[in-house]
């Protein structure tokens, strides 16, 4: 069975997608029921050890999906997001911990950090939980939601997907945030790490892009508590830089 037909298998058997779409036209639906579904549906997840990849799979795409097609009510304008942004002395690695395969495509990582980062920060903020979402940053003329710089696909291609002069939402600490690099990885390298050719293409961006010898480069664990990138980053962390 193709990815395809499993997402929609698994979209009719927990949420009503039509019902989304409807709900989905409001500006301010990250507010309301539908957000809300989402969280209980996520919380049943963890407590689903059967069912639970099945269920965030179902979401997630769903998201991508409505995301790609520009059927996700946005903000047209919106704050200068990068108002804060300093000279870069730090690169953060990271990994998506999901299947790399998940990750074939950027609408999904959208979608991932869209709901996990982006409408949590809006629902806490007094300012902008009235108002609808705004990243503030565009890729290919499409506002998008992902906090990385940089991302290293499975085969070893990698993407800018946010200039350097944007502030990327990655590291879970703003100050951080505001003087930082974000490069993610696609996969799980808690027990393995990344193939030979992920490495050499991260070894090559912050060798040409990020080469000065005042630059740290650090794991996302580095900053918060998480095990981002993986249990293994102490084996190849050495072979990235100073």
């Amino acid at each position: 069975m193709c990815a395809g037909s499993r997402y929609t298998r698994y979209m009719h058997q927990y949420f009503d997608p039509d019902h989304w779409d409807r709900l989905m036209t409001d500006p301010l639906w990250y507010m309301g029921e539908l957000y809300d579904t989402y969280l209980t549906l996520m919380d049943q997840a963890e407590h689903d050890d059967q069912n639970r990849h099945a269920i965030k799979y179902a979401i997630r795409s769903y998201f991508a999906e409505r995301l790609r097609q520009g059927r996700v009510a946005l903000a047209d304008s919106g704050p200068d997001a990068d108002a804060e942004r300093k000279p870069v002395d730090t690169v953060v690695i990271h990994h998506t911990s999901g299947a790399a395969a998940l990750y074939a495509s950027l609408d999904y990582l959208d979608a991932v950090q869209l709901l996990r980062i982006y409408v949590p920060a809006h629902r806490a903020d007094p300012v902008r939980a009235g108002k609808p979402l705004w990243s503030g940053h565009m890729y290919k003329g499409r506002q998008v939601f992902w906090g990385y710089h940089w991302f290293i696909f499975e085969d070893g291609r990698a993407e800018r997907i946010l200039p350097d002069t944007a502030i990327g939402r990655h590291s879970g600490n703003w100050d951080t945030n505001t003087r930082s690099i974000g490069i993610c990885l696609a996969g799980n390298f808690m027990h393995q790490p990344p193939n030979e050719a992920m490495l050499q293409t991260l070894q090559r961006i912050i060798r040409e892009q990020y080469g000065s010898s005042d630059m740290h480069i650090i794991g996302h664990r580095d900053v918060r508590d998480t095990t981002c990138p993986g249990d293994t980053f102490d084996a190849w962390k050495p072979h990235l830089g100073p």
